[in-house]
C-alpha cells in the first residue's frame, strides 16, 4: 500500500474488507484478520480505521540470505526436492500424510503446475511419513518467502536447520534470494533462522484482530 496525498483513496477498499472479504472469511471458519504496512502514514490511516477493533501488535521481523552453506549430512531422514515425481509419488499414496504439504502448495499457488513455475519446496521423509516441509509460499521479482514446519515429534533435532540448507542453495542456483519473516514470540523461528545465518534487514509492527 501506497502514502497518496488523499487517503480517501483507500475507502474503496475499507468497504470491501469490511463488507465483502470478512464475511467470506468468517464463512470459512478464519476468525482473524491479519496485516502490516510499510509506509507510517497509511500505517496511522488503516489503524485509525480500524481503530473500533480490539487491535493487537507485535514486531514482525525480516530476515534474508544470499550465500549457501555446506549442506550438512541428512541423519536418519531424507530430503527431497518437491519436483513432479515427488507429487506423482504424493497423489499416488506414497505417503499416509499428503495434506502436510499438500495444502501449502495450493493455498499459496492455486495449482502444482504455477508452483513449479514459481517456486521451491524441500520435504523430509521417514519411510512412508513426512516429517517436515520448507516451501517457497510467495515470490516478488526474485525473493520468496519461507513457511516451513516440522511434525511436533521429530522437532529438536536439527531438521528445520537442514531444510533450510537445501532450500537456500536451490534458491541460489536459481538467482532467487530466500526470505523469512518471524515475529517477536516465535523464539524458536528466530533461533532457526539466524542460526542458518539469515541476516535480519528490517523489523516492523505486525497487526491483527477478530472480524
Amino acid at each position: 500500500m501506497g502514502s497518496p496525498n488523499d487517503f480517501s483513496v483507500y475507502d474503496d477498499f475499507i468497504e470491501f474488507l469490511r463488507g465483502k472479504l470478512f464475511p467470506e472469511l468468517k464463512s470459512k471458519g478464519v476468525n482473524y484478520f491479519e496485516f502490516s504496512v510499510e509506509s507510517k502514514s497509511t500505517e496511522d490511516y488503516i489503524l485509525k480505521q480500524f481503530s473500533d477493533e480490539n487491535m493487537n501488535h507485535e514486531e514482525e521481523y525480516f530476515y534474508r540470505k544470499y550465500d549457501a552453506d555446506v549442506v550438512q549430512d541428512k541423519n536418519d531422514f531424507n530430503i527431497v526436492q518437491v519436483d513432479q515425481e515427488f507429487i506423482s509419488l504424493l497423489q499416488n499414496g506414497k505417503y499416509y500424510n499428503p495434506e502436510f504439504l499438500k495444502e501449502r502448495l495450493l493455498q499459496s499457488w492455486g495449482s502444482y503446475e504455477e508452483f513449479f513455475a514459481k517456486s521451491v519446496a524441500y520435504v523430509a521423509t521417514i519411510e512412508t511419513s513426512i516429517i517436515g516441509v520448507i516451501v517457497g509460499t510467495a515470490r516478488y521479482q526474485d525473493i520468496i518467502l519461507i513457511d516451513i514446519e516440522t511434525r511436533v515429534e521429530h522437532r529438536k533435532k536439527g531438521l528445520a536447520y537442514i531444510l533450510t540448507q537445501y532450500f537456500v542453495k536451490e534458491c541460489i542456483q536459481r538467482s532467487l534470494v530466500a526470505q523469512w519473516n518471524c515475529v517477536d514470540s516465535n523464539i524458536a523461528s528466530r533461533k532457526t533462522v539466524e542460526k542458518a545465518g539469515f541476516k535480519l534487514f528490517k523489523k516492523k509492527p505486525y497487526y491483527w484482530f477478530k472480524i
